[in-house]
């Protein structure tokens, strides 16, 4: 991963002004002739869900033979995992060209042209992966933006269709202190003339700053409100996924679990829909194909180990309201830890809900510290540990032959690292 390392080094760690990072972008899109001009885009914004989204839409259009060309943010454990094709991880060998030819370029672009046209790390990736889907002869791309929309790098991509997932508080500080002008700022990630499609997810308190936001900027508004489609729990099995629409009916188990992936896959049910009228073919039966990280992702074992990135209060909410059809309240133990820089008081409320015994970790990047989280809750807490090794270790030890589960949340360099340790003792079940 050093040519990655090097990459951060040329690249600005600062979180750029829109107007700068709309001419700075622009400027390196036409300059590496990104993206594709054959290539269909699809674009993903949301507070919560865009994972999830991404990886359905991928895995459905993969599934009616389209080269399918994937970008995400963030990642847990590698850089490597922000780059799909086809389903499979990007190698470190296959960036390598993409990389250099970027860590070439930025300081030849700059002493030219100066401080302004220096890229930030995560448009330095989304302009590899570009590249690299253009080699690979990727004809659709589903890429996901990282922070916001109009401040977010993947909205100078053009492309047809953006889903909106949902709007919460989060990243507030960037983003505006209200759910209104996050939701006007997530509308800016979609490309002028084209539809922006809202999810059942998306409070619909929100239509009106939504549909102002499109028409100043010249963009549609498609709501989906998520009829017909339906998920039947099985516990820490595949969940069952029902559609019904037009006249398709299909069911299919989901390896996404969880009540909030319902509003999550009426969004890509309908993402579909719209790209069908474009051309673009799909098969819902590649839902049964989906994997992706550390959204109630289980390990089994004694006990069995359920990972969740959920790192804000929303996603901590809709956690809580689906765990009781994995495993009943009392059964339940969960492992805590959260980033500094999180909304941690709007979080710590929902812990109560999580499972009636909490343990708190600190020791990972960013991490709060488990004094200032359990000061701040005032629950009662069972155990405080210094790092996430540490934690695994003595949980799995003490509640090995109980029959309770281990469920691990908040952030998600919390997430990465405990995935880290579990790996390596028996693939996950996705």
């Amino acid at each position: 991963m050093r040519d990655f390392e090097r990459l951060a080094e040329l690249t600005a760690a600062r979180l750029p002004g829109v107007a700068a990072k709309d001419a700075r972008v622009a400027y390196w899109l036409a300059r590496e002739g990104h993206p594709d001009p054959l290539a269909r885009v699809v674009k993903v914004t949301g507070t919560n869900g865009k994972g999830s989204v991404v990886s359905m839409l991928s895995a459905c259009l993969r599934r009616a033979g389209h080269t399918v060309g994937t970008f995400t943010s963030p990642h847990l454990e590698r850089v490597t995992e922000r780059f799909q094709c086809d389903g499979e991880e990007a190698t470190p060998a296959a960036l390598a060209p993409h990389v250099a030819h970027l860590c070439a370029s930025i300081p030849s672009v700059v002493a030219r042209a100066g401080e302004a046209l220096r890229p930030s790390f995560f448009e330095a990736l989304l302009l590899v992966a570009l590249g690299w889907f253009r080699e690979r002869g990727a004809r659709v791309l589903v890429l996901e933006g990282g922070i916001g929309g109009a401040r977010d790098a993947v909205s100078l991509v053009p492309g047809p269709l953006t889903v909106l997932t949902t709007v919460a508080l989060d990243h507030a500080a960037l983003l505006g202190p209200t759910r209104e002008a996050i939701a006007r700022d997530k509308v800016g990630m979609a490309t002028p003339g084209s539809v922006l499609l809202v999810g059942p997810g998306v409070d619909r308190a929100l239509t009106g700053a939504i549909v102002d936001e499109a028409t100043r900027r010249g963009v549609s508004v498609c709501w989906e409100g998520g009829e017909g489609v339906a998920l039947g729990a099985r516990g820490l099995a595949p969940w069952d996924a029902q559609i019904h629409r037009k006249t398709k009916a299909i069911r299919v188990p989901l390896r996404l679990r969880g009540w909030h992936q319902q509003g999550n896959l009426a969004a890509v049910v309908g993402a579909l829909e719209h790209l069908a009228t474009l051309g673009v073919t799909s098969e819902l039966a590649g839902l049964e194909d989906v994997v992706w990280p550390a959204r109630l992702e289980v390990f089994p074992g004694d006990p069995p180990v359920v990972l969740d990135v959920a790192h804000n209060a929303e996603g901590l909410a809709a956690l809580g309201g689906t765990l009781d059809a994995l495993a009943p309240h009392g059964d339940r133990v969960v492992l805590y830890g959260a980033s500094a820089d999180k909304d941690v008081p709007a979080c710590l409320p929902h812990l109560d809900a999580l499972a009636p015994e909490v343990h708190l970790v600190q020791g990972f990047h960013r991490a709060a510290s488990t004094a200032a989280l359990a000061s701040t809750w005032g629950g009662p807490v069972a155990s405080s540990f210094g790092d996430p090794a540490e934690a695994l270790e003595t949980l799995r030890a003490k509640l090995a032959g109980s029959s309770r589960v281990l469920l691990a949340t908040g952030s998600l360099y919390l997430v990465g690292a405990l995935r880290g340790l579990l790996r390596p003792r028996g693939r996950a079940e996705s």
